[in-house]
């Protein structure tokens, strides 16, 4: 069992639901991008005679997904192969700046759980290692509770400096979903058919007036 009262509780299941439908719907969001390009190169008018599409254009006929989404949601940086469990890295986790005592201290105590090194390289584990890891280096406070409580680690009281960050994650969260939904493409995906073409028609004069300039 777990200490945390019930505005705590509300919190996490609150980061967990937020952290789930933004995963969803950037994996939308992908489907979305694939369909108009596919749609896009299918309707484009037939090039000038002895003018090849370049690959820059072909690139031009998509639109790219959410390019301003904040930290929370950039590309994580998953290490291939965990380094060695020695003093220097728990020194720099101890040493890393912007993160809480009690954070470090529960991410400490699942890396010696689940470390390769301390476990004998058991598959299992280690994937939960870099989990972890991962989540450290993004600052997702949440998921390294959620593993430690997997874990069956002992999490005292969290801090008000974490409590705090827990707070503002939810907000990231909040403003990467509106961002989606307020994208172009995610507004083709939501419309008729009939306003699809007039979205794709739109594109297509655009560029040929960028092609002109």
């Amino acid at each position: 069992m777990t200490p945390f009262d019930k505005k705590t509780k509300l919190l996490l299941h609150k980061l967990g639901y937020l952290r789930l439908e933004l995963e969803t719907k950037k994996l939308e969001l992908q489907e979305h991008e694939s369909e108009f390009a596919k749609r896009y190169k299918e309707n484009q008018e037939p090039e000038v005679e002895n003018e090849s599409i370049t690959s820059q254009d072909q690139e031009d006929s998509k639109i790219k997904s959410v390019d301003n989404l904040s930290a929370s949601s950039e590309e994580s940086k998953t290490p291939e192969s965990p380094e060695s469990m020695n003093e220097d890295m728990l020194n720099t986790v101890d040493n890393s700046p912007g993160v809480t005592d009690d954070i470090k201290k529960l991410w400490k105590q699942i890396a010696v759980k689940t470390h390769p090194d301390r476990t004998g390289n058991d598959t299992e584990l280690t994937e939960v290692y870099v989990r972890s890891l991962d989540a450290y280096n993004r600052g997702s406070y949440e998921e390294i509770i959620e593993i430690a409580m997997q874990l069956f680690i002992k999490i005292e009281n969290l801090s008000s400096e974490t409590l705090q960050v827990l707070e503002e994650r939810t907000k990231t969260l909040e403003q990467d979903l509106k961002d989606i939904s307020n994208n172009a493409l995610w507004a083709w995906a939501e419309a008729t058919d009939e306003k699809k073409t007039v979205i794709e028609n739109i594109l297509r004069n655009h560029r040929k007036k960028k092609k002109r300039r």
